[in-house]
């Protein structure tokens, strides 16, 4: 394109701009009829003195709201950047590898990088409260297992841009690991080693979204579901005959709008992804309890103190499956990433109640319900929260 061209196309945007200046300011500016020049000029001075002090904020509610093609202007820009100069137009999207984005928010490069660890103080006080926690929990006859989901950087490191590279070998959640392992009833589930190995399978992890997908989800909970009923951490040998990826599942795929990570750069519909899923082969005999079931009333109890969060800000739900032992009950409390892993966990247990509390845990639940097992979920980003 030449140059004139290129004043043509700046001298048009511009004047779109500067035309919807003018033409707001003149829409907004009203000139009142006075009886005399005296009085009209005191007026006219009041009202233009405050209609100037006004204007800025109605100016930017116009610009941020009614300004001509905005929302169609901010998309071109979003696509030019993305299609042209691979540049994202928000700090927390990196563009990685592969067509794979990468969250950036929450120091969520800085973790990754290890420049952020934990002290050795930290480490310590945060285990020795949760093996506390788990100590009391098994005087019960109560399993607590605690499930770190890994961030999509630490399973697809391969698919980072160059830039970001860890500062030393030892991450965070290595950090944890260490400690945990001289555990006598925490039970910490190391997914890592099981899903490196599983890449081979498919892809574990969305590319447009901070989550694992479907297949990736199914991943963690035989290793999970190892782990409980091994009561071991990290029972890599041991073979679960309940949960069979291969026997009882179909692995199906489809094209799907772009995940979180599209959202963030508005262009969700443009970066379509494909989507890994996998559904039982025969129908499920776990049911979600609803309002009106039997069970619901002994299930679904609420109690005042739960922990710090109530059941409106919890999005609680119950599942019954008839097929499994009535003594095998799973409390879960969870994030997003669990969203996928619930009706797998479903099939493993009588009767599960699902508590999104962003990974805190909530004493009254256990109390209220009873389980059998207390799995406790959080994203690794998130390690550092009040667990």
């Amino acid at each position: 394109m030449r140059k004139s061209h290129y004043g043509i196309l700046l001298a048009g945007f511009y004047g779109v701009l500067i035309s919807g200046f003018i033409l707001n300011f003149f829409a907004r500016l009203s000139v009142p009829k006075f009886k005399n020049a005296e009085a009209g000029a005191q007026s006219w001075g009041k009202q233009a003195i405050s209609f100037l002090s006004q204007y800025p904020r109605q100016f930017d509610d116009w610009y941020s709201e009614d300004f001509p093609f905005r929302s169609e202007l901010i998309h071109v820009d979003n696509r030019l950047r993305y299609q042209v100069l691979r540049s994202s137009t928000t700090g927390n999207v990196v563009f990685g590898k592969n067509g794979h984005l990468f969250f950036a928010g929450q120091q969520n490069v800085e973790i990754y990088r290890n420049l952020m660890p934990f002290s050795d103080q930290q480490v310590a006080a945060d285990i020795g409260r949760l093996e506390e926690r788990a100590a009391r929990l098994a005087a019960l006859g109560i399993k607590y297992v605690l499930i770190v989901a890994p961030d999509p950087h630490t399973i697809y490191p391969e698919d980072l841009p160059d830039w970001i590279k860890p500062v030393s070998k030892k991450s965070r959640l290595d950090q944890f690991l260490e400690k945990a392992r001289s555990c006598k009833h925490l039970i910490l589930v190391d997914l890592r080693p099981a899903l490196i190995r599983a890449k081979s399978r498919g892809r574990l992890y969305h590319l447009t979204d901070t989550h694992w997908n479907a297949l990736g989800a199914f991943i963690a909970c035989e290793d999970i579901m190892r782990a409980v009923d091994s009561g071991k951490n990290g029972a890599v040998g041991l073979r679960i005959p309940h949960l069979d990826l291969d026997r009882d599942y179909i692995v199906s795929r489809r094209w799907l709008r772009g995940g979180d990570l599209a959202n963030m750069l508005g262009l969700a519909d443009e970066m379509r992804e494909e989507e890994i899923e996998v559904t039982k082969k025969n129908v499920s005999h776990a049911q979600v309890v609803g309002e009106g079931d039997p069970m619901h009333a002994q299930l679904r109890k609420r109690i005042q103190d739960s922990g710090g969060f109530t059941a409106e800000q919890s999005h609680e739900f119950d599942t019954i499956n008839p097929d499994v032992d009535p003594s095998r009950r799973v409390l879960v409390f969870r994030d997003s990433f669990f969203s996928y892993m619930t009706s797998y966990i479903s099939e493993e247990f009588y009767a599960a109640h699902y508590v999104w509390s962003n990974g805190t845990y909530g004493q009254g639940y256990v109390d209220n319900f009873k389980p059998t097992v207390v799995i406790q979920e959080v994203v690794e980003r998130s390690l550092n929260c009040d667990l």
